[in-house]
């Protein structure tokens, strides 16, 4: 976390757009950092980005990674999977093939990070080319029901869904991150709890063996007592 222009917290975010090659990843992002429609495709190796805002009312830094999607650079998605604390994952609702590529992409993160779930939300981009969808909205809730994650279509051209879709990924991120901490507490109660108990155990131990020890040392006393008390005694009586 980091200070923020106003003095409140700033959180940080590591956000990752994996997806195939041509669904508009780099479109997707570059609209959610500049506001600019990029019309051109130039296939992406790994580009970097940073957007300070503000998400139901709470400031964040989101440090973006716009990742290639072209099969031959596949070696380097373990490396970016690694680092990332959220994943969207994007296909075009005009190519079937990205959107059938999603689950080859989820299972991926989730063997990188060796967990059952992970913050994820699923996005169908270029739902503007009606005329031209391939993959209906139903199918898009449905593999998002199979994966559970979020789903929705934006379009990159128009700016549909565009902060919608980065926005909610970070409230899945601050969700997690909240079980996480209330399952932490748990933890560190029950832990406390065996402590504690273990501690009281403990004590009545040592109590226990100080208490065996001191009456052994009183008994030894008071022997020691009675036998120097004879000795008076019986000196006495001799004289």
């Amino acid at each position: 976390m980091a200070g923020w222009k106003d003095g409140s917290v700033q959180e940080k975010y590591r956000l990752v757009v994996v997806g195939g090659g041509g669904v508009g990843k780099s479109a997707l992002t570059i609209q959610f950092i500049q506001s600019y429609f990029v019309t051109d495709y130039d296939p992406t190796i790994e580009d970097s980005y940073t957007k300070q805002c503000v998400i139901d009312e709470r400031a964040a830094r989101l440090d973006i990674l716009d990742t290639a999607g072209q099969e031959e650079f596949g070696a380097m998605r373990e490396q970016y999977m690694r680092t990332g604390e959220g994943f969207l994952l994007v296909f075009s609702v005009t190519d079937r093939g990205s959107f059938e590529e999603i689950y080859k992409f989820q299972r991926q993160i989730l063997r990188v990070k060796d967990r059952d779930e992970f913050p994820m939300i699923l996005v169908g981009n270029k739902a503007d080319l009606e005329l031209q969808r391939q993959v209906t909205q139903e199918e898009g809730q449905q593999l998002a029901r199979q994966l559970k994650v979020t789903y929705m279509e934006a379009s990159a051209k128009i700016r549909m869904n565009v902060d919608q879709a980065f926005h909610e990924l970070v409230r899945v991120i601050r969700w997690v991150d909240s079980l996480l901490t209330v399952e932490l507490v748990r933890v560190i109660r029950w832990v406390d709890s065996l402590l504690t108990v273990e501690l009281v155990r403990v004590i009545r131990w040592v109590d226990s063996l100080l208490t065996i020890e001191l009456v052994r040392l009183i008994r030894w006393v008071d022997s020691l007592l009675t036998v120097e008390l004879v000795r008076v005694i019986r000196g006495g009586s001799v004289a």
